[in-house]
């Protein structure tokens, strides 16, 4: 891990980033930019895990201008001078440490831009923590939402597998005590809304509202006889009409209108007209660009980028019937066209019956006509649902996002307080998972906790007060001093990151780093994306 901090340059309107070299030309971190200020101090700090060859960090200061930045100056930090291993007479606070395994070192200065005094300083401080010091947890340590026990989870692996999977007896002498049945998604989210009392939240890429969640002789018998449309836009207005707050957050594609379906085919417009008149609350919101953006980054990222969140979150009566309690359905499959589907993975037989007008191919572009030749793509993707305390982290990421996209609605959420359904002791599942919620969104399109952010303790006056540095007398600087340790103790100082002084929540990629990290035997990963180092690339 490496922890960067406060940067002093006495110039004006000013930005530092800092870089990996010589290998490649990577941006590791950027500060925010200070304006109109002789002597700023940006006063930031950033994790980062570390898997990179290089021989040094880079750090480069710069003026902004409107249409160019001008470069003050630079300084270059070795890599040697961050890695010393531990010797037979160091001592060792840590009992896992033996000789020449890496020590932890912190490295603070404040040196001349480009060697010259009359460039300007710049103060810094590193620290490298080597991975065998960090105590590898359950809880992923320093994230926005810690974790949770007490919760139930059901795990899915396709949208409904309707008996294409089989029974499984397990456990016992004989292999037989308990039976596992395999999970139905889009059947448990159908029955959870229809049992909605107070809520329904969804969030989506994409949602169909012309999709049914039942099919086969399922479907033909909630139409015929069912209290509840197994088709998801009728669904939602129901449970609206019937006092139950329903709301919907889409993915607005950007190039899509009221003759264009958009490339991505998200069916937002579809969703948009659907729900114009009625009590569901749709909001359509795309990605969002920050304040220094040209008008062409802007557009950029409206287009080029989408929110890849895929949630379902109710209110639902407890099965024992002693009250109520919050489930959320959270994984990667969305409620929309081509996503149905079971273990056998069918490309033509269900052509006429259960993929009727449902039929979907990125590849060969067959739309809804009367006859389809096929074949459809399969969809295989991961799910989960979740009872328990960990839902109010789930809930509290549907309500930063809805307060910062959709504020003139921000009253049409739930207080969780008003139904009892704020306290972890009454969601609490005995024997249940131990959970933590991740997520990846900044401050552009998310409304984080400001007692989270109250909460951000200073670095610099820990480090000021710490007594256990060595003093280096070096050119070309005003200070440089060091520590080494054996300690795995991280004083994690805030739950967020920042970039361009903006506040990230990239949990996703920390808890990931974190598990691997952790893994002992095996590592399993299923993912549509997974693009590793690609700071390499």
């Amino acid at each position: 891990i490496i922890l960067f901090f406060p940067p002093y340059c006495p110039f004006f309107m000013l930005c530092y980033c800092a870089k990996f070299r010589p290998q490649e030309d990577y941006r590791l971190l950027k500060t925010r930019t200070i304006s109109n200020d002789l002597d700023p101090v940006f006063d930031e700090d950033f994790y980062c895990p570390v898997s990179h060859v290089t021989n040094g960090i880079l750090f480069k200061v710069y003026d902004r201008d409107r249409f160019y930045d001008d470069k003050l100056g630079k300084c270059f930090l070795p890599v040697n001078e961050l890695i010393k291993t531990a010797g037979d007479s160091d001592e060792v606070t840590n009992g896992n440490i033996q000789s020449g395994d890496l020590l932890r070192v912190g490295v603070h200065k404040v040196v001349y831009l480009d060697g010259k005094k009359s460039h300007g300083s710049l103060e810094f401080f590193v620290e490298f923590i080597p991975v065998h010091l960090i105590e590898h947890t359950v809880e992923v340590p320093g994230l926005y939402f810690k974790k949770s026990e007490g919760n139930a989870v059901q795990f899915y692996m396709n949208a409904d597998d309707d008996g294409s999977s089989p029974d499984i007896r397990y456990g016992g002498p004989n292999d037989d005590e308990k039976l596992w049945k395999p999970p139905r998604l889009w059947r448990d989210i159908y029955d959870a809304i229809c049992n909605a009392r107070h809520l329904v939240y969804i969030v989506g890429w994409s949602v169909d509202v012309e999709q049914y969640l039942l099919r086969g002789a399922e479907l033909e018998e909630a139409k015929r006889a069912g209290k509840h449309s197994p088709r998801i836009g009728d669904l939602l207005i129901q449970k609206s009409e019937e006092g139950v707050v329903v709301n919907l957050m889409q993915w607005d594609d950007y190039t899509s209108n009221f003759v264009f379906p958009g490339m991505m085919g998200s069916h937002d417009e579809k969703s948009r007209a659907f729900f114009a008149s009625t009590k569901v609350n749709s909001v359509f919101v795309h990605t969002v660009g920050g304040s220094s953006n040209t008008f062409s980054e802007h557009q950029n990222k409206m287009i080029g980028f989408t929110h890849h969140q895929k949630f379902v979150v109710v209110d639902a009566p407890k099965e024992d019937g002693t009250g109520l309690e919050l489930k959320a359905f959270i994984g990667g499959i969305d409620l929309t066209e081509g996503r149905w589907d079971n273990n056998t993975h069918p490309l033509f037989r269900t052509l006429r019956c259960e993929h009727k007008t449902d039929a979907y191919n990125g590849c060969f572009l067959f739309g809804r006509r009367p006859v389809i030749a096929g074949p459809r793509e399969p969809w295989h993707d991961i799910h989960s649902c979740v009872t328990g305390p960990e839902v109010i982290n789930i809930v509290q990421a549907f309500s930063e996002r809805w307060m910062s996209q959709a504020p003139k609605l921000s009253g049409e959420l739930i207080n969780l307080r008003n139904l009892k359904l704020d306290s972890p002791e009454l969601l609490w599942k005995e024997g249940g998972y131990c959970a933590q919620t991740s997520r990846s969104i900044d401050g552009r399109v998310n409304y984080f906790d400001r007692s989270a952010r109250q909460n951000e303790t200073n670095l610099r006056a820990s480090l000021m007060a710490s007594s256990a540095w060595q003093i280096k007398n070096e050119q070309n600087t005003e200070l440089s001093r060091r520590f080494e340790s054996t300690s795995g103790d991280i004083n994690f100082t805030r739950v967020l990151d920042y970039k361009k002084g903006r506040p990230v929540d990239s949990s996703i990629h920390t808890t990931m780093i974190h598990h691997i990290r952790r893994a002992k035997h095996f590592i399993y990963i299923e993912s549509q994306y997974f693009m590793g180092s690609s700071f390499m690339w």
